[in-house]
């Protein structure tokens, strides 16, 4: 795969290319269990600033509403 991914870039015509590779991940999409059972050490850093984030956002939406990035 890493191969693949070596070529993609080498020989891509423009940044943003899109290329559809033929490999399928072996395992059903409900079936996987690819998230580490312990939290990335950035993710442990930063948890109160996200879950404060969030919280915001939450608010804010309670009050005007949830916001529609269309318009």
């Amino acid at each position: 795969m890493l191969l693949k991914t070596l070529e993609v870039l080498e020989d891509a015509p423009a940044p943003g290319e899109i290329w559809h590779l033929p490999f399928t991940w072996p395992e059903e999409p409900q079936k996987t269990a690819w998230q580490p059972l312990e939290m990335s050490p950035l993710i442990k850093l930063y948890l109160a600033e996200i879950r404060h984030a969030r919280q915001r956002e939450a608010e804010r939406e309670n009050v005007q509403g949830p916001t529609d990035i269309r318009s």
